[in-house]
């Protein structure tokens, strides 16, 4: 009995060091496949001046941002509405900004889905997962910081940064944002063959001590 035991043992301690890895799709801002636009997020203008283009959000580069914002980076850059990113908007109305990234997770990935970032914008901005709230963040000059350990789905997922910029002359839009890190624990074939084995010697073990 003492083997059997052993065995289990070993079965659930192969499961729980399951095999991990990270989301992939999950870029931060700035890593887009053109050094002008960052075709991995798309933007949606929701209100704000009316001359804004849709479709990708403009990478800007380190001369072209406002001198108060966070300076650009090897792991991230500001994206924004505009080629320019110090270029004014929103002079009359609140300016609304989506900016929105999707990722695949897989079924075997669900479970164990998770992420960590941090992000900045101009003036403000909320994160959300699949719609729910993950974060929210004032400012361009300090990070602010959003996760998600639950509300993944199998398929296609999306992280949705909504940044509001206030009214105003002198008044530019951006936003930031890294991903710090991300892990998904997807169990090896072979674990779940250890784990099996592992209950079936428990059930002849079972049965055995029945028949004596």
């Amino acid at each position: 009995m003492k083997k059997v035991l052993a065995a289990l043992s070993l079965s659930l301690l192969a499961l729980s060091s399951a095999h991990a890895g990270t989301i992939a799709g999950l870029y931060n801002t700035g890593a887009g496949s053109s050094f002008t636009t960052d075709d991995n997020y798309q933007l949606k203008v929701i209100s704000g001046s009316t001359v804004l283009p849709g479709d990708h959000p403009y990478i800007s580069g380190n001369g072209s941002i406002r001198g108060e914002w966070l300076p650009n980076s090897g792991a991230s850059k500001w994206i924004t509405p505009m080629p320019l990113g110090s270029a004014s908007l929103d002079p009359d109305v609140i300016g609304i900004y989506s900016y929105t990234l999707r990722f695949n997770v897989s079924d075997a990935q669900l479970a164990g889905a998770r992420f960590t970032g941090r992000m900045a914008a101009d003036n403000l901005v909320s994160a959300y997962l699949n719609g729910h709230l993950i974060g929210t963040g004032t400012g361009f000059s300090s990070w602010s910081n959003f996760a998600a350990n639950s509300g993944f789905v199998s398929g296609i997922n999306t992280v949705q940064f909504l940044v509001i910029n206030e009214a105003g002359g002198g008044n530019p839009s951006g936003l930031r944002a890294e991903f710090l890190s991300s892990i998904t624990a997807v169990p090896e074939p072979e674990t779940y063959a250890m784990l099996l084995g592992g209950l079936a010697l428990v059930g002849c073990a079972a049965r055995r001590r029945k028949q004596a």
